[in-house]
């Protein structure tokens, strides 16, 4: 599978796979090259498929023919066949490089979004986005009343704040733990005062788990047994 992008500003690039058996393709092993994989029942090597996907307006062509994307965004090649693909950009477009795929999960009980800049990933509803090659994506966790953002996995384990900055260079995959804080305390700041002329009655007011009691004038509230 191919991976070809437009942009309104900067510059053209393609990324190339073809499917069957064989290895990856790299400089003088072009892809489809034959290594001995399936054959036909003659003992003829399969014809390999490569497709081509692209976002953004252009054509993708191929030497030798087979691929005009546009229209044809695949084709079958015998096995060992250099092909060579050329973008081509439609007015007002030029070609952002090959482009790659970065995912964002969210974990946890807590609630939280992750967004990108540049933007595209909006998690929340839009957790997955391609980005050219060489790009620096800076993702920032935003939370939401009563959770706390518990840190990243993934590409950016590495980051200790709400904000991680990673460098496309493949597909990446993110993960933002996000925790529910822990219920306030009804009693805070309600403990009886300092020593005082004794006894005097303390009033803790009625919240859910805070009652009425006596302090004995040196700090010390007992309380009364909820009757």
């Amino acid at each position: 599978m191919s991976g070809v992008a437009w942009v309104r500003t900067a510059v053209l690039s393609v990324l190339a796979l073809a499917a069957g058996c064989g290895r990856s393709s790299s400089a003088g092993d072009p892809a489809g090259s034959y290594d001995g994989g399936p054959t036909a029942g003659g003992g003829t090597p399969l014809k390999r498929s490569l497709a081509v996907v692209k976002t953004g307006s252009g054509i993708v062509r191929s030497t030798p023919p087979g691929i005009d994307c546009g229209a044809a965004c695949s084709a079958a090649f015998d096995p060992g066949t250099n092909i060579v693909l050329m973008a081509v950009a439609d007015a007002g477009w030029s070609f952002a490089g090959p482009t790659h795929k970065l995912e964002v999960a969210r974990s946890g009980d807590g609630k939280g979004r992750v967004t990108s800049d540049p933007g595209g990933i909006d998690c929340g509803t839009g957790c997955s986005a391609t980005f050219a090659d060489g790009t620096a994506v800076a993702l920032t966790a935003t939370l939401e009343p009563g959770s706390k953002f518990a840190g990243w996995g993934g590409a950016c384990s590495a980051s200790g704040s709400r904000g991680c900055t990673l460098t496309i260079s493949g597909d990446k995959s993110v993960n933002a733990t996000f925790s529910l804080l822990p219920p306030p305390d009804e009693c805070e700041s309600l403990a009886p005062p300092a020593a005082g002329p004794a006894p005097y009655q303390h009033t803790i007011e009625a919240r859910a788990d805070c009652q009425r009691g006596l302090t004995d004038g040196w700090g010390v509230l007992a309380l009364r047994a909820s009757s």
